[in-house]
């Protein structure tokens, strides 16, 4: 989406949404005598200073978000390829050319950081794993709620990972309040609606600890990190 103008003895550029060419920096010959173009927007220039090449930069912001400068904390793709991130404050989407942004409700503004992780639910919602308070976002009104709901079994939980059915992987537990030790503890997949137990059996609490991540591979494994160590689940083991 960006123009080029060639004269004699100048390079413009334009970029979609600018009013009027701007000479290009990068090259100072004083003529400009061809031009040779490539398939995918590269081209050549024959000039009085050598030979120059243009490609696009493989790394570049994408062009809605050229303005934004601000730390991205975490991002997350959900089903429907939207990307979804926090920053300056704000839960950002982008699809293709579109960019939307929604204020964090407080005290989540204050403090973005405490938002670790993004996670889109089966049900189309975005939970945000935040320290204190997860949220969970609808895009659909754009409004913020309550995140995960405890089972009436224990008194903490934690999002982990998606897993490959889409669905939300869980870890619940209750702890003794002298020593914080684990005394109590399921992992569940969670679909936004209601949650189901794992069919693969939790690893042992003691060797893993409070986990922290979930990453399910395509081959149907599943590793696990805590705070005391990490678990892999392979060939029903």
């Amino acid at each position: 989406n960006t123009s080029w103008v060639l004269t004699s003895d100048a390079l413009f550029r334009q970029a979609s949404g600018e009013t009027k060419p701007m000479e290009d920096p990068d090259v100072s010959a004083r003529r400009y005598y061809d031009m040779a173009m490539e398939p995918g927007g590269t081209f050549w220039l024959a000039t009085s200073a050598g030979l120059f090449h243009y490609a696009p930069p493989i790394w570049r912001n994408p062009r809605p978000l050229q303005q934004l400068n601000s730390l991205v904390h975490c991002l997350a793709n959900d089903d429907a390829g939207q990307l979804w991130f926090v920053a300056d404050g704000r839960l950002h989407s982008l699809q293709g050319e579109t960019h939307r942004e929604f204020a964090l409700p407080e005290p989540a503004t204050h403090d973005a950081q405490s938002v670790r992780a993004l996670f889109p639910l089966k049900d189309g919602t975005l939970l945000l794993d935040a320290v204190e308070n997860p949220l969970r976002f609808n895009p659909d009104s754009g409004a913020f709620g309550p995140g995960l709901h405890l089972r009436d079994d224990v008194r903490h939980v934690k999002p982990l990972g998606r897993l490959r059915d889409g669905s939300l992987g869980v870890q619940s537990w209750n702890s003794e309040a002298a020593t914080g030790k684990c005394i109590t503890c399921y992992f569940d997949r969670f679909d936004g609606v209601q949650y189901q137990p794992l069919a693969e059996p939790p690893p042992d609490p003691d060797a893993v600890g409070v986990c922290s991540t979930l990453f399910a591979a395509r081959n149907g494994d599943l590793w696990l990190s805590g705070d005391k160590g990490m678990a892999w689940y392979h060939e029903k083991k």
